[in-house]
């Protein structure tokens, strides 16, 4: 599939695979559905977070909105003809659960130190063009399996870089922002962490290595075996010295394939002063809370 999926759909389809890459999947209960909801490096509006509250309310009362670990939203126990109207309210928030399931490019996750300290660089515009871009190529709903990406601004690595497909993390090198690559990490039953591949990469060419990275997962992915299907396993089968050289070769033609956009890291202008750690019970949130997030 080259295309983005129809979002917001009109009906629920039979064809499961089609409803995930609208963020829907099935509920062990029969009738119920999940929508996931994506959200731009973890960040909310607060017209956004009332939607989601109202969304919630309506649908399903008795049933909070759920925080994933790579910055989306779930609405758990959504009927299935209730979901045409809850994605309609999502579109009209600025809300989308495209490629928040399947084997797709997943959500990109940023770091929270990004852009709120004068000592860490702003990632957030980074990673929406890499997500955008990513999207835009053909075959990005069809891979192997899915393929993660994060974003780190602090020496913490908040994001889990060693356990995405494709890690970046912002080190600082003769008064300039660049980042740390790490690739091919997974969890899983066997999690392996993954390997640096760059120690210091200009920016600029963040957008093209990631181009790279997923062409040579979109190649070489195994297609038949789901359980040896991420980008690891390419790196296990072919071992270290094979793929980084394949992973080269795809970055380097990448590169000349097109006029790139210039990307400037930089740390704010100012300092926020607090950060407000909020702990949610199971990772719930009820609609009231949600509106008082807003």
């Amino acid at each position: 599939m080259n295309s983005l999926p129809s979002f917001p759909i009109t009906a629920v389809s039979d064809d499961v695979g089609a409803m995930k890459l609208t963020g829907l999947f099935p509920q062990a209960q029969p009738g119920r559905w999940v929508q996931r909801i994506r959200t731009a490096g973890g960040s909310l509006t607060a017209a956004q977070w009332r939607a989601l509250a109202e969304i919630a309310r309506r649908f399903t009362p008795s049933t909070p909105l759920h925080l994933t670990t790579r910055q989306n939203i779930e609405i758990h126990d959504l009927a299935g003809a209730d979901a045409p109207r809850a994605q309609q309210m999502m579109a009209q928030a600025g809300l989308s659960g495209v490629a928040a399931c399947g084997d797709s490019i997943r959500n990109v996750t940023v770091c929270p130190c990004s852009g709120l300290a004068s000592d860490r660089p702003d990632l957030a515009r980074l990673a929406g063009r890499m997500q955008a871009m990513l999207q835009a190529e053909p075959g990005n709903l069809s891979l192997p399996r899915k393929f993660k990406i994060s974003f780190s601004a602090c020496e913490n690595a908040c994001a889990q870089p060693f356990i995405n497909d494709l890690g970046f993390v912002a080190v600082r090198r003769d008064g300039r922002w660049g980042l740390r690559v790490l690739v091919a990490g997974s969890l899983g039953a066997r999690p392996d962490p993954g390997v640096e591949f760059i120690d210091w990469l200009d920016p600029n060419d963040a957008l093209p290595l990631a181009l790279a990275a997923v062409r040579l997962f979109a190649a070489h992915g195994d297609r038949e075996n789901r359980h040896k299907a991420r980008l690891r396993h390419v790196r296990q089968r072919l071992g270290e010295g094979p793929f980084r050289e394949m992973l080269e070769d795809l970055f380097a033609r990448a590169r000349t394939e097109r006029d790139w956009p210039a990307i400037d890291l930089h740390a704010p202008d100012r300092h926020l002063n607090a950060k407000v750690p909020l702990r949610m019970l199971a990772g719930d949130i009820s609609p009231e809370v949600a509106d008082a997030l807003a």
